[in-house]
């Protein structure tokens, strides 16, 4: 368990530079640099990516966390299973790369109407494809060997600091946005050569050419892998579904200041993508966390361990809910100054920060439940469950996005919000039961009340201040949050490990 705290505690440090750097590029830099549908484009190339890469990689990097420990003869020998999932899902970029090449004209079609600018740009996304299956595998396979910091400072801090100095350089005219594009392709293959250097520098990464995999065993690698392609895949619909739909389907949200509708998808994106990222930054500590628990809850498996696997599902809802409302409230005090932080009025996405941050929170608190089922021989159930969730997510996107476009005073990008959000209560509420019936696993205790009501005060005494200054009203609201929030959860003993932080963080 030290192996997690510690981990955990240097993938947090790490994803909070990280999304400091983000922070800045999206409130700040991205909206002062580009135009807004040059915005939109980057999100919408990098949101098909990730999405298609699900299909490409045939699950290649969840294979990699589940079989490490099964296939592992020594500390650097696999049996070739590396060899087999990488050939494998090289094939499968190719065969997809196929697919999207003599599907152009169906897709371009789709969103010429709304976001023209993907258009002429389309071709670019092949190569970030290939960049998305690359670093998803490598990545994987680092954390099965328990190396989850640097590749997560790679991902999380450099890419994104890469991405500020592309960004300065087209604010300097050093190059154009059709270089920033090339350039912004070759930073995310960058990211994946890094790790892949880094791990045969420490002999960590070994190819074998004779295999020790049996055709059987092949086989229950590939149906696993396909099982994990459709939940993978199911969880991509289900996360960013909204941005594919919204960017073809938004027309209402005319870029401020143009009267050119032609791009009215891609504006819609941006306003929502900034509003999406900051309820993203509440899952951050939650995401440290599952970097290096994976490969101990696939361990567990193996060994058939529900203590451990329990012990970490308890520990995961506390904590990653604890640091989600401390973000989660930080924002919301400061929302409206946060909208308009760039000189541009982005304050159409306020209400797409609540829905998706609630969500957030829901997810967060529901601990490692997903994890720890399609690690399970029960990763089937997993599948089904987000299958059946990406077609409610797409159903009620559809709707909701359609619906809103035309209620005065709202827009598509609040529907694609509560759409959502809707399918990320459903699977979590569906996961929680099912663990709790199938194995007596149970995340939830009565310290999940004083949490929330600890919370509520700390938001309620915020609400009395307001500065004139949008930077020092952060300031004051922000540390006044904390300081009711913080030491009611010590006092409280809400979480054991936050405790003996603080407490070490005293004695030193």
């Amino acid at each position: 368990m030290g192996i997690v705290a510690n981990q955990s505690m240097a993938n947090t440090i790490w994803l909070f530079v990280g999304s400091v750097i983000g922070a800045l590029n999206v409130l700040f830099l991205f909206p002062y640099v580009l135009q807004d549908e040059q915005i939109g484009l980057t999100r919408l190339l990098t949101t098909l990516a990730i999405l298609i890469s699900q299909i490409a990689s045939i699950g290649g990097p969840t294979a990699v966390l589940k079989f490490i420990p099964v296939f592992r003869k020594s500390e650097n020998n696999f049996s070739g299973l590396l060899t087999v999932i990488f050939s494998t899902c090289f094939i499968g970029f190719l065969i997809s790369s196929l697919f999207l090449f003599l599907g152009k004209d169906f897709i371009v079609d789709y969103y010429k109407d709304n976001s023209a600018l993907l258009v002429e740009f389309f071709i670019f996304l092949l190569p970030l494809l290939f960049a998305q299956i690359f670093t998803q595998l490598i990545t994987s396979f680092s954390e099965s060997v328990l190396k989850s910091v640097l590749p997560l400072f790679l991902n999380e801090v450099l890419l994104r600091a890469l991405q500020s100095g592309l960004l300065c350089l087209v604010y300097f005219d050093f190059i154009d946005f059709k270089e920033f594009m090339y350039l912004f392709i070759c930073i995310h293959l960058l990211v994946g050569l890094l790790i892949y250097i880094y791990l045969l520098f420490n002999k960590h990464l070994t190819f074998h050419y004779r295999l020790a995999i049996s055709f059987k065993e092949y086989v229950s690698i590939l149906k696993y892998g396909f099982a994990n392609m459709l939940s993978g895949l199911a969880g991509g619909i289900t996360n960013r579904i909204d941005l594919v739909m919204i960017g073809s389907m938004v027309s209402s949200m005319v870029i401020v200041g143009s009267n050119d509708s032609s791009n009215s998808g891609l504006y819609a994106i941006t306003v929502y993508s900034i509003a999406a990222y900051m309820a993203t930054m509440i899952e951050m500590p939650a995401r440290a966390l599952s970097k290096i628990a994976t490969s101990f809850i696939s361990n567990a498996w193996k060994e058939n361990d529900l203590t451990t696997i329990s012990l970490l599902y308890k520990k995961s809802a506390v904590n990653q809910l604890l640091f989600g409302l401390l973000v989660f409230g930080i924002i919301w005090i400061n929302i409206d100054g946060l909208l308009v932080f760039s000189g541009k009025d982005y304050s159409a996405g306020k209400w797409v920060f609540l829905f998706l941050g609630i969500a957030k929170l829901i997810h967060v608190g529901s601990g490692l439940n997903g994890k720890i089922i399609y690690m399970s021989n029960y990763y089937w159930v997993f599948t089904i469950l987000t299958i059946g969730l990406a077609l409610l997510t797409f159903a009620t996107n559809y709707f909701f996005i359609a619906y809103f476009e035309n209620i005065p005073n709202w827009n598509g990008i609040d529907g694609a919000a509560i759409a959502t959000s809707i399918s990320i209560l459903l699977f979590n509420l569906v996961a929680v039961l099912f663990l709790k019936f199938k194995f007596k696993l149970f995340p939830y205790s009565l310290k999940i009340i004083v949490l929330v009501a600890s919370f509520s005060l700390a938001m309620y005494v915020c609400t009395f201040f307001k500065m004139d200054n949008f930077f020092i009203d952060v300031v004051v609201k922000s540390t006044l949050f904390s300081l009711i929030y913080l030491p009611l959860i010590f006092v409280f003993k809400i979480s054991d490990d936050f405790n003996s932080i603080v407490n070490k963080l005293v004695n030193k």
